[in-house]
């Protein structure tokens, strides 16, 4: 399957009866609307700033950090799916995202990224359960 293919299969997914019904649930639009407000307003944006967000799940978090971040920062997207890595990374290329994501297909337990610095990390949905370990997962989140 070629990558276009890919990426038609997961805009179709997205509205899936799996996915869709907590996609478009008034909890989860209400969640996204309050973290991307919090954010926007706690946390300035500065020339050379290093997000993180761990657990690319949809992309559309990432997305919204790029934008927020108007080229003036970096993003890295870290998930341990190869397939998410792969078509995320595809689909802001091929919509032409003007702030994309450097996308690691990576745990956050992996000694590069708990190496790394960054000025803010964001962890937001399933990844901190899906890490098997909450406290190893907040500690390399704070230590990056």
């Amino acid at each position: 399957m070629n990558m276009d293919d890919k990426l038609f299969n997961y805009y179709l997914e997205l509205k899936s009866p799996e996915a869709g019904e907590w996609n478009s649930s008034p909890e989860c639009i209400h969640t996204e609307l309050i973290t991307r407000d919090y954010v926007r307003r706690e946390f300035p944006v500065t020339d050379g700033i290093k997000v993180c967000n761990v657990g690319i799940g949809t992309g559309d978090w990432d997305d919204y950090l790029g934008y927020w971040l108007k080229g003036k920062g970096d993003l890295t997207s870290i998930d341990i799916n190869k397939d998410i890595c792969e078509i995320f990374a595809y689909r802001q290329q091929r919509e032409g995202h003007p702030n994309p994501s450097k996308v690691l297909c990576k745990s956050i337990f992996d000694i590069e990224i708990t190496n790394e610095k960054f000025d803010i990390v964001t962890l937001i949905g399933s990844a901190i359960k899906e890490s098997g370990d909450f406290e190893r997962c907040l500690d390399s989140c704070l230590n990056s």
